[in-house]
């Protein structure tokens, strides 16, 4: 209690605190020793909980998926913006700039510079430059492009929501395991905190099971489902 006083600076300001919150000190007191005594209960199931580098592997060895890092790629890209309730005359304008654009980018000329001129996406200054993306993050159809494409190779020009697009495959990564020696700490903190949940879970259920429970008020009554899996209210309360 004195390290939460001690928090506010001082003893009128805690007070006030208080005041303004409705809590008495009594309390607050009360309340702060439900808290400790929780966290006893709860340190008393956990607090042997250990994990060890057998088990981590263990983990690791049956779950390969959850430790991989997906397939990626880097592309440049040239945008030419245009929305698909544009104008038709000006749907026609910004398809032939892209056409233009690509004409010169698989005749030779760097993609880079053409982004330069040619792309309005915020990148274009950076040659239209996407960093290295997994799938599931990027507009349907940029992606289906972009994971198509071999490495240097160039898109032929198709539409997203944003515009017309043109862009080049600049690099490709392919799946990766993430090495067992990188990924343990975390694993071993996680599984940790996997077993103390189930610990936790498993007391409660027992203290449930061995208590004589007796609900007072209806709106506190658990939900039960009938045989077609609806709710119904219990029917003895």
């Amino acid at each position: 209690l004195q390290e939460v006083r001690d928090q506010h600076g001082t003893a009128a300001a805690f007070e006030a605190v208080l005041a303004e919150t409705g809590v008495t000190e009594d309390e607050f007191r009360d309340e702060l020793s439900r808290r400790l005594l929780s966290q006893e209960f709860l340190t008393g199931i956990t607090n042997d909980v250990k994990i060890s580098d057998e088990e981590a592997r263990s983990y690791y060895e049956q779950f390969p998926d959850r430790f991989s890092e997906g397939e990626t790629v880097e592309v440049r890209q040239i945008l030419i913006r245009s929305l698909r309730n544009d104008p038709e005359a000006r749907r026609t304008a910004a398809r032939e700039r892209a056409e233009e654009a690509h004409r010169r980018a698989v005749s030779g000329e760097d993609f880079a510079m053409l982004a330069k001129e040619y792309s309005q996406a915020p990148n274009a200054a950076d040659g239209g430059l996407v960093s290295h993306f997994p799938r599931d993050v990027m507009v349907p159809q940029f992606e289906e492009v972009a994971f198509a494409l071999g490495p240097g190779e160039i898109s032929d020009v198709f539409e997203t929501d944003y515009g017309f697009n043109v862009i080049q495959l600049t690099d490709r990564k392919e799946p990766t395991r993430i090495p067992f020696a990188e990924i343990k700490p975390k694993l071993m903190v996680d599984l940790a905190k996997a077993k103390e949940a189930m610990l936790v879970q498993s007391a409660l259920k027992s203290l449930q099971e061995e208590s004589d429970v007796r609900v007072l008020d209806d709106d506190f009554l658990p939900v039960e489902s009938d045989e077609d899996g609806e709710e119904t209210a219990p029917a003895d309360s």
